[in-house]
């Protein structure tokens, strides 16, 4: 190989490496914590003792990467943080996806959603059908029906507030009502 190939093929290698770091550094939101598994944790409320949310609100938004309605609701999400920046809020997100299983094709597409909209908070990528009980234990179909007067049970987006440990509204505004969302948290006395 001549010398002007060999340098072609390195400025190549270079602009790819480049690139991609570009790419990687683009995406890194230290703001923004994924956990790729919650099977230590039995119920969705004893993750929510956790000393992380100790005397916090946490706004748990229920979602899966095919719900288009979930999608639509992440564009609001920044103008509800300014909105709630004087709250000690933490924002919980939990992804639970019908489709495929806790494969790496799957989790790969959740976090390029939470990168692609900048959804500074936690996350967890669940699967809905058995064994996975973490959101099922405390918010199953049947709570729902019951509680909530819905006869379906409960369908995503979904958004829960919770505070030491509990959750207290089980059908909580969405990102886009911000403004009942928070009178909603204000009228809960929690400040």
């Amino acid at each position: 190989m001549n010398l002007s190939i060999k340098w072609y093929i390195f400025f190549i290698l270079c602009s790819f490496v480049v690139k991609n770091s570009f790419s990687q550094q683009q995406y890194e939101n230290k703001k923004i914590k994924f956990i790729e598994s919650v099977a230590e944790y039995s119920t969705l409320e004893e993750f929510l003792s956790r000393p992380i949310y100790k005397n916090k609100i946490v706004y748990i938004d229920l979602w899966g990467t095919t719900c288009l309605p979930c999608l639509k609701e992440f564009k609001y999400m920044n103008t509800l943080k300014k909105k709630l920046k004087n709250y000690d809020i933490s924002f919980l997100f939990i992804c639970q996806n019908t489709q495929g299983d806790t494969n790496n094709e799957w989790k790969r597409k959740w976090k390029s959603i939470v990168n692609k909209y900048q959804l500074e908070g936690t996350h967890i990528y669940t699967y809905l059908k058995p064994p996975d009980k973490f959101v099922h234990e405390k918010i199953d179909f049947e709570y729902m029906k019951k509680n909530i007067n819905e006869p379906l049970g409960y369908g995503i987006p979904r958004y829960l507030i919770a505070k030491g440990g509990k959750i207290l509204i089980y059908n909580a505004y969405k990102p886009s009502d911000v403004f009942k969302l928070t009178h909603q948290i204000d009228s809960l006395n929690l400040f």
